[in-house]
């Protein structure tokens, strides 16, 4: 019988369960109380049928949830490694993620300081620009007085910060000194 069936109840039936009462207790009963025992009887065996298929519906979902978890058992460290790395991938990501945004964020902020402190220099000077090539490829020189640019006559091809001529029309003379020009004097 179903969970919430009522089953008609004939007289026989009544008489029935009378007798088992009388049987087991000695005592006589009334189809009134036979029925309402029944009714008890019947109640039970539907908590019971109720509880058995609860029962059965845990059973079904702890297997399942067995079968879902399967446990990693190795002997070897490297693979019990990558499967702790896979397990927490999204942990890694997230640190991995993390430092790189802090390490983007410093390198712009130094960045713009460093750009800052550029723009400086170049609107303070606005001739810096053109002795750029100067700048880049000039031989200073550390003596006891201080620091100086050396130059070299020009033989050949010209080099902004390490020759110079005094003509550009007569080749230079193959005794023409270095120059040293003062920068900065200690």
């Amino acid at each position: 019988m179903k969970l919430g069936e009522t089953e008609r109840v004939s007289g026989e039936d009544l008489c029935r369960i009378g007798g088992r009462f009388r049987d087991k207790y000695g005592l006589e009963m009334d189809t009134l109380t036979a029925a309402l025992l029944h009714e008890v009887w019947e109640i039970g065996q539907r908590e019971t049928q109720s509880n058995i298929e609860n029962l059965e519906r845990v059973a079904r979902e702890m297997e399942q949830l067995r079968r879902a978890i399967q446990p990693v058992a190795t002997d070897k460290p490297w693979i019990a490694f990558s499967y702790g790395l896979g397990r927490h991938s999204w942990a890694w990501t997230a640190v991995l993620v993390a430092g790189l945004a802090v390490w983007l964020h410093h390198l712009r902020e130094t960045t713009t300081i460093e750009y800052r402190q550029a723009r400086t220099v170049v609107e303070r000077y606005p001739n810096l620009v053109v002795l750029e090539p100067l700048v880049k490829s000039a031989n200073l020189v550390e003596r006891r007085e201080g620091t100086f640019l050396e130059v070299a006559p020009a033989r050949g091809k010209m080099v902004s910060g390490k020759n110079y001529v005094v003509d550009p029309a007569r080749r230079m003379e193959d005794d023409a000194p270095k120059i040293l020009i003062p920068l900065h004097f200690k």
